[in-house]
């Protein structure tokens, strides 16, 4: 456990760990330990092999994590389940799975189940209250059927806890425009983009896109939504640039762009 969480903490401070290569060995020798006592150690090097681009150690690692699985893996697992190629389908996985919120409302999301999501997700923020990641789900969702004010309420009582949080924000710039905010949106878009993320940018100018489709700035718009989709692109997030190319169709219908435009 200690040796997981120095690693997951020198990774949120992007940096090296000193107990990485140390890890690797003891997994190595696993057969000495009970499966349940590397448990949280396999899944964190599962995350760290695969940021490193060797999958095949990701899984191998991933496999040992699932033998005794915990919350935290099979939320992993499930979240990661296409890229890892893991079966999930053990007894000992669909307990934990069970008994997760977290891996429910992940494997709700990934098998287009809004109304599961909606309802893992608030099991889930009920046992982490002070956990961005159910509320960023949860906007998500309901900004997406249209549940405006619900999502915005939720945003701003996430914002609460983390007045930073960029997922939050970034829910919010795009709520804020569909309700014609136009210019709070501007203001969470300038906020976002002090913190100078590349991963961020690509959602700010999607939804500076929407604006200018809600102002029938055609052009213009489809300039800054094929500026988001190179940028998911380039970032290897292709299913991101499929959704954003989605969404601009969908919002050229909603306005009535009926010119030509290239997603």
């Amino acid at each position: 456990w200690l040796m997981a969480s120095e690693i997951a903490l020198a990774d949120a401070a992007k940096s090296s760990s000193s107990q990485l290569s140390k890890a690797r060995r003891l997994l190595v020798e696993s057969k000495r330990f009970p499966s349940a006592h590397l448990t949280e150690l396999a899944g964190t090097i599962a995350m760290e092999e695969m940021k490193a681009g060797s999958l095949k150690r990701a899984r191998e690692a991933q496999r040992t994590a699932l033998l005794a699985p915990n919350d935290n893996v099979v939320a992993q697992a499930v979240e990661l389940e296409q890229l890892f190629g893991v079966s999930l389908d053990t007894p000992s996985i669909r307990d934990a799975l069970l008994s997760s919120s977290e891996a429910l409302t992940l494997r709700a999301a990934n098998s287009t189940d809004p109304a599961g999501l909606i309802t893992h997700a608030l099991a889930w923020h009920q046992e982490e209250p002070f956990s961005s990641r159910p509320i960023r789900l949860l906007t998500t969702q309901y900004a997406y059927q249209g549940d405006f004010d619900i999502a915005e309420r939720w945003i701003r009582a996430g914002l609460l806890t983390d007045p930073n949080d960029s997922g939050l924000l970034i829910n919010l710039a795009f709520i804020q425009a569909q309700l014609g905010f136009e210019e709070a949106s501007r203001q969470s878009i300038r906020k976002l983009r002090n913190f100078r993320s590349i991963d961020i940018e690509p959602f700010l100018k999607a939804t500076e896109g929407l604006i200018h489709y809600r102002n029938l700035l055609f052009k213009e718009g489809d300039v800054l939504y094929r500026e988001a989709a190179a940028l998911f692109r380039s970032s290897e997030k292709p299913e991101m640039a499929a959704f954003c190319q989605l969404n601009q169709a969908l919002f050229a219908e909603d306005y009535s762009h009926k010119g030509e435009f290239r997603p």
